[in-house]
């Protein structure tokens, strides 16, 4: 009798998956698109690399172009279909009931994050298919239904880290999770601590793996050379300028008429876009040079150690400014007019 009620209850929830996950398609079909998505799109017409955009994504969405060249409606689609299928097998696996599975997914799937980012085409919405799937993968494996799922997550793994740079603080503990279902029977006559050292060692290994594929990529297809890091550098040493009221930023990296007056007057505490107004961002007029960039991470290291609380205090607001309950214009929860 409950294999009888088993097979109809499943075929109602990947129904109602199905339809949630076309419903999101059709309404914000074929997904917003910011500068960084209309620039992920051109590059990938003209099989150019640019040096702050992960090549892994340029190279999917050239493969996604003959689907659809004028928008980013097969990434989205795809996008979405990962998150919905992984929230899928994760209601089947928990629950038993229909009524639970169903109420699993009305609830992870409205959530204000997934909804908002795979709304976009972003890098952000693919890593979040791309996670929701090595995680459900790896959950079938745990769950007793063999170790063949859990090596399906690994190649789900190396992309989450070659789709964003800021990936592996998240991919640490589900690298972790995956060892140690792979290596299950192994680790249960080792004594704890030896256990969580080989599964440490294990994932940074595995992380400097990806790390080092992701160089390789950057190698072979970056055609337009520009530093992530730069950007994010340069803002630093602004935001210690202002509080210590020294110039930090090295004089290469500004016009000779810039003073701590014409940078306050760009700095915005929740944006690094508007210094560029009288700073030099990474392309302009030329990218930083390798020995440029030593120099900037020089200057920033040397503003850090003197003026640490400035430091910190920059990074804390904005922190809380990323993770602080909503309040008009004062918050960083969702893009607003996109």
């Amino acid at each position: 009798m409950k294999e009888i009620r088993w097979l109809p209850e499943t075929f109602v929830t990947l129904m109602v998956a199905l339809v949630a996950c076309s419903g999101a398609v059709w309404i914000f079909y074929p997904g917003f698109m910011t500068f960084d998505s209309s620039l992920g799109l051109w590059l990938a017409r003209h099989s150019e690399g640019f040096g702050m955009t992960p090549q892994i994504v340029t190279l999917i969405w050239r493969v996604l172009l003959p689907f659809d060249s004028s928008s980013g409606a097969p990434l989205f689609v795809l996008n979405n279909a990962l998150f919905w299928l992984s929230l899928c097998v994760f209601a089947l696996t928990l629950f038993k009931t229909w009524y639970a599975r169903l109420f699993f997914l009305v609830l992870c799937g409205l959530l204000s994050p997934c909804v908002l980012i795979l709304a976009h085409v972003w890098s952000d919405a693919m890593l979040i298919g791309v996670l929701s799937s090595a995680c459900a993968l790896i959950f079938l494996s745990a769950t007793g239904r063999g170790k063949g799922w859990a090596v399906l997550a690994l190649p789900f793994l190396v992309l989450a880290g070659l789709v964003r740079f800021n990936a592996f603080p998240a991919l640490l503990p589900i690298l972790c999770y995956w060892w140690y279902v792979m290596l299950a029977g192994t680790l249960k006559t080792w004594r704890p601590p030896v256990r969580c050292a080989v599964l440490l060692t294990l994932t940074v290994v595995f992380l400097a793996g990806v790390f080092s594929v992701n160089k390789a990529l950057e190698k072979r297809f970056v055609t337009i050379p520009m530093s992530a890091w730069a950007v994010v550098a340069m803002w630093d040493l602004a935001a210690i300028s202002l509080t210590a009221n020294e110039m930090r930023i090295p004089s290469f990296a500004m016009p000779p008429t810039t003073t701590l007056e014409e940078l306050r007057k760009h700095f915005r505490e929740d944006s690094n876009t508007t210094i560029y107004a009288v700073v030099y961002d990474n392309g302009s007029p030329q990218p930083y040079t390798p020995s440029q960039l030593k120099e900037i991470n020089r200057a920033l290291l040397a503003a850090i150690i003197e003026h640490p609380g400035a430091y910190f205090e920059h990074r804390w607001r904005l922190t809380r400014y990323l993770f602080g309950r909503y309040n008009h214009d004062k918050s960083l929860t969702f893009h607003a007019d996109i």
